[in-house]
């Protein structure tokens, strides 16, 4: 991902997408943390806080088609495509 505000600390708005979350099979219904930068929406899997602000580690680009906000305002989201979970397991 080419985005500038990876590797520093988040300062902008966090609302709620609610998407399914793939691992190796089936996945299951995940509430995320939804951020809207220059490049677009992404989901935000997981942060670390730090004493220094708070950073995206794991991240997924969303495709703005697929999202949905309900109701309108509300700052809570859909997303109608399955998701990768990106975090490594094993």
């Amino acid at each position: 991902m080419g985005q500038e505000w990876k590797g520093r600390p988040w300062e902008g708005a966090v609302q709620t997408v609610q998407c399914r979350l793939d691992r190796e099979g089936p996945g299951g219904l995940f509430v995320g943390d939804l951020v809207f930068t220059p490049d677009g929406p992404h989901l935000v899997v997981r942060w670390d806080d730090t004493d220094w602000g708070k950073f995206a580690l794991d991240v997924v680009q969303l495709e703005a088609g697929h999202l949905k906000e309900d109701p309108p305002g509300s700052g809570n989201w859909g997303y109608a495509k399955p998701i990768r979970d990106p975090r490594a397991f094993g």
